[in-house]
């Protein structure tokens, strides 16, 4: 990749892709990167500062990424329909692990970022500020003790990410997208259809 006047910092952000897709997040270093993005040694460094800042920069990129795939999942749900919400967000971070898998390996590896980051804590909790509001929407309607909410929460989180990974955790077999989505989409409905009942 050849470095374009204006666009440095995103093409050190595209190679830090390419290096973790590749070779895995423990192989990236700030040479490595700027050798990949065909720029000055130095680039990096001036940007980013470090590997943390580098590696914080990519998981903000990853927080908008979720955002995105989220929000695309939400778009035919209707907004009174909060079970349908909870599918929709569970199956948009899937989807976001799926076709953004540098960005889902980096974004939950927080001992190499810099967490006290404001723009990143900002970024992350916009998908965990929607789906508290569908579960404080099931509170206010009845459907949800109060005193339940967090484990209810908790409970919603597990299984999201647990959805993410490659095999369905009774086998070794690594399962293709179309098999994770189906499942995915199967264990969410049980899920949220037994919280909203």
């Amino acid at each position: 990749m050849a470095y374009h006047h204006g666009d440095l910092p995103a093409a050190l952000l595209s190679a830090v892709g390419m290096i973790v897709n590749e070779e895995g997040i423990d192989s990236l270093t700030l040479r490595g990167a700027a050798r990949r993005a065909g720029v000055s040694h130095g680039a990096p460094v001036h940007h980013f500062g470090d590997k943390r800042g580098l590696l914080t920069a990519f998981a903000k990129q990853a927080a908008v990424h979720l955002e995105r795939c989220v929000l695309n999942a939400l778009t035919p749900v209707a907004l009174e329909d909060p079970a349908g919400r909870l599918v929709a967000i569970g199956l948009g971070y899937l989807e976001y692990s799926i076709i953004h898998p540098a960005h889902f390996l980096v974004a939950n590896r927080d001992e190499l970022l810099d967490t006290s980051d404001v723009a990143l804590i900002s970024a992350r909790q916009r998908v965990v500020r929607l789906v508290n509001g569908v579960f404080g929407e099931l509170v206010a309607l009845g459907r949800l003790p109060a005193s339940d909410r967090e484990a209810a929460a908790l409970a919603f989180w597990t299984l999201v990410i647990g959805l993410t990974a490659a095999s369905d955790g009774l086998s070794t077999e690594v399962l293709a997208p179309g098999q994770r989505r189906s499942r995915a989409h199967t264990a969410l409905e049980l899920f949220a259809g037994r919280l909203t009942r």
